[in-house]
């Protein structure tokens, strides 16, 4: 499966609001991984 199926799984399978808030940990985690990445 790739990174476009399980996408579209997640946005059929999750309400609107959940959808939004693992959007938001997403945007979250790759926040974390720049300020990682600007440390290192």
């Amino acid at each position: 499966m790739d990174v476009k199926e399980i996408h579209e799984m997640l946005k059929k399978t999750l309400s609107p609001e959940d959808y939004i808030k693992l959007l938001e940990l997403m945007m979250k985690d790759v926040e974390k991984m720049i300020e990682w990445g600007e440390k290192n």
